[in-house]
C-alpha cells in the first residue's frame, strides 16, 4: 500500500493553508475586510492555536477550505468500495472497462495467527494467480474487460486519485480505524496511515488525533449486537431479479399518475410567484395540458431543475462489486450498500452473454474453485474478515436507494447511454421505465442525451447510433 500526499506538503504550504483555515475562522467575529484579514494572520503558531480553539469548540466546518490530493496505489477494491461508500472525497479510479489487469498484482492477508499460515498462504497466492490467468484466457478468447473483469477476486491491486477537505479526512480516518470495517487489516492499515499524514500535514487537529488515537488503543473486537436477527434468516441471500421501484414521494397519494408531476409543477408556481401551496395548487387546475408540459419543460430542461428535488423515489437494485462501482460514484444519490462483513454469498454471480458465448466453462469452473477455496481456508480457521478477497467482482448483492427526481434525470444522462457499461444502463432503463408508468410528463426527460435532448455530447466517442426519440415535447416544437 501506497499513499502519496500531492500537493500542500512543504513547510511553506502548510503554513498557506493553515492561514486559510484561520482567517476563515475569523470572519464571523471580525469587522476587518477578509483580505485585511488574512493579511494579518501571518504567525504560523498563532493560527494553529486559533484553530485548535474553534475545532476544539465543535465548529470544525472552516477546515473544509483546506483541501488535499492524495495518490493511492497497490491497495484492493476493498479500500475503494470503503472511499466511496462513505461518500467524503472526490476520487478518480482505474477503469476494469478498459485496463487489462492482468498483471496488476494481489493483496494477501497476514495469516500468521494460525499455526499452519505457511500452506494458507501458499494456497491463497496459488488460487489467486489461477483466477488472474482465467481472466487473461478470457480476454485472450475476445471476452471484452469489462466483461472478463468479473472473474477477478476482490483483492486486486487498484489506484485511486482522491481529494478530500481535511473535516472529511478526518471523519474518513475515524471510520477506517474505529468501525466495524475496520476489523479488515488493509481497511486499518490505510487508516492508520492516512492518520500518520494528517499528523504531520494537517498539525491543527492536534487534539483530534490524541483522543482518536485513545480510541483505537481502547478499541475491543466487534461484536454484533444484532445477530438475534440471524434467527429469522435461512440463511440463503435472495439476489433481486431486476431494480424495483418500491415507493415515490409527492405531495400527493401516489395515484394516479399526475400526481408526481403535478408537485413538481406546483413547487414551481409557488417558487415564482412566492405564494403557499393552497393557492399554487387553484393556479394549477386553471392550467391547460400544454401549459403544464410548457412549465414541465423549462424545470427539467434549464440549469437548476430544483423543483425536480421536491419527488423522490426508493428503489431496490440488484448488482455486481463492479456494478456497485458505476453507482456509487453518483454521490448524489443516497445509496445503502452492504458491509463486507459479515460476507454475501460469493456463490451469487453474474454471467455476461460475451462470456456465454465463448467460455462459459472456464467462468463457472472458476467460480466453483473460488467457492471451495474460500470453504477449505474457512475450515482450515481463517477468520471472516481475511475471506472478503474471495468475493469477485462478479458477485451479486441488492443495494437500496432514495434518488430525487433532480438526482434521477442527471444519473439517467450518463447511464442510459449506449456507451455506459451495460449491467448498469440495464438498471437505469428498468428504473426509467418502472418510474414512467408514475408519470406523463417529468418521465419524458428521463434517459440518454441523444433520446432526450437530440444531441450526444461524447463527441469521437458517440457510439453512433442514437436511441430513439422519446421528449415528446421537444418532437412537437420542432426541436
Amino acid at each position: 500500500m501506497k499513499i502519496e500526499l500531492m500537493n500542500g506538503k512543504t513547510k511553506n504550504e502548510i503554513e498557506k493553508r493553515t492561514r486559510l483555515v484561520a482567517t476563515a475562522g475569523q470572519i464571523s467575529h471580525s469587522e476587518e475586510e477578509l483580505l485585511d484579514l488574512y493579511k494579518i494572520r501571518k504567525e504560523y503558531d498563532d493560527n494553529i492555536k486559533a484553530i485548535g480553539r474553534i475545532v476544539g469548540s465543535g465548529h470544525t466546518s472552516i477546515t473544509e477550505h483546506d483541501q488535499l490530493t492524495f495518490f493511492i496505489t497497490e491497495v484492493t477494491p476493498v479500500i475503494e468500495q470503503v472511499l466511496i461508500g462513505q461518500r467524503l472525497a472526490s476520487f478518480t479510479i482505474k477503469s476494469r472497462r478498459y485496463v487489462d489487469f492482468s498483471n496488476s498484482g494481489f493483496y494477501a492477508p497476514d495469516f500468521s495467527y494460525l499455526k499452519n499460515h505457511k500452506d494458507i498462504e501458499k494456497n491463497y497466492k496459488n488460487h489467486m494467480n489461477y483466477l488472474f490467468e482465467a481472466y487473461s484466457k478470457m480476454t485472450e478468447l475476445g471476452v471484452p474487460k469489462e466483461d472478463a473483469r468479473f472473474i477477478l477476486p476482490y483483492c486486486f491491486h487498484s489506484q485511486i486519485a482522491m481529494s478530500l477537505n481535511t473535516r472529511s479526512l478526518i471523519k474518513l480516518i475515524e471510520y477506517c480505524t474505529t468501525s466495524n470495517i475496520s476489523q479488515i487489516e488493509e481497511v486499518k492499515e490505510f487508516g492508520l496511515k492516512m492518520l500518520e499524514i494528517a499528523k504531520e500535514k494537517v498539525p491543527y487537529y492536534k487534539k483530534t488525533y490524541e483522543k482518536l488515537e485513545k480510541q483505537i488503543e481502547e478499541q475491543n473486537a466487534y461484536q454484533d449486537k444484532l445477530s438475534f436477527l440471524d434467527k429469522y434468516h435461512n440463511g440463503k441471500y435472495q439476489i433481486l431479479k431486476q431494480a424495483n421501484l418500491i415507493s415515490v414521494q409527492t405531495d400527493y397519494d401516489r395515484y394516479p399518475m399526475s400526481k408526481l408531476d403535478r408537485t413538481i409543477i406546483v413547487s414551481y408556481i409557488m417558487n415564482r410567484y412566492q405564494i403557499d401551496f393552497e393557492k399554487a395548487n387553484k393556479y394549477y387546475k386553471k392550467l391547460t395540458d400544454q401549459e403544464k408540459e410548457q412549465i414541465m419543460d423549462a424545470v427539467c430542461m434549464g440549469k437548476e431543475n430544483r423543483e425536480l428535488e421536491q419527488v423522490s423515489f426508493k428503489f431496490e437494485l440488484p448488482t455486481t462489486l463492479a456494478g456497485l462501482t458505476h453507482l456509487t460514484r453518483h454521490r448524489i444519490h443516497s445509496l445503502l450498500i452492504p458491509d463486507f462483513l459479515p460476507m454475501y454469498n460469493i456463490n451469487n454471480h453474474i454471467i455476461p452473454e460475451t462470456i456465454k458465448e465463448k467460455c462459459l466453462e472456464t467462468y463457472e469452473d472458476a467460480i466453483k474453485k473460488n467457492v471451495e477455496m474460500y470453504k477449505e481456508l474457512k475450515q482450515m480457521g481463517v477468520k471472516e474478515k481475511d475471506l472478503v478477497y474471495f468475493n469477485l467482482s462478479g458477485t451479486m448483492i441488492n443495494v437500496s436507494t432514495n434518488v430525487n427526481g433532480r438526482e434521477l434525470m442527471l444519473i439517467s444522462r450518463l447511464r442510459c447511454c449506449n456507451r455506459a457499461q451495460w449491467e448498469v444502463r440495464e438498471l437505469l432503463n428498468q428504473m426509467v421505465s418502472q418510474v414512467r408508468n408514475e408519470s406523463e410528463l417529468y418521465a419524458n426527460y428521463l434517459g440518454a442525451p441523444c433520446a432526450i435532448e437530440g444531441i450526444c455530447p461524447e463527441g469521437k466517442h458517440s457510439c453512433g447510433k442514437p436511441q430513439e426519440r422519446t421528449n415528446q415535447y421537444i418532437l412537437k416544437r420542432g426541436n
